[in-house]
């Protein structure tokens, strides 16, 4: 269970956020599970 966090994960955010940054659609990067329920109150949407 170590190994996925400590070896695997770490170049697949570095991957996906250069990803994010390359799409060109709209969107909201929310970092954290803070965020994504500060979103959901600015967007007055109701709660998962």
């Amino acid at each position: 269970m170590i190994r996925p966090i400590t070896v695997a994960t770490p170049p697949n955010r570095r991957r996906y956020r250069q990803l994010f940054a390359e799409v060109t659609l709209p969107k909201a990067y929310l970092g954290s599970v803070a965020a994504l329920a500060a979103a959901y109150r600015q967007w007055q949407l109701p709660a998962p």
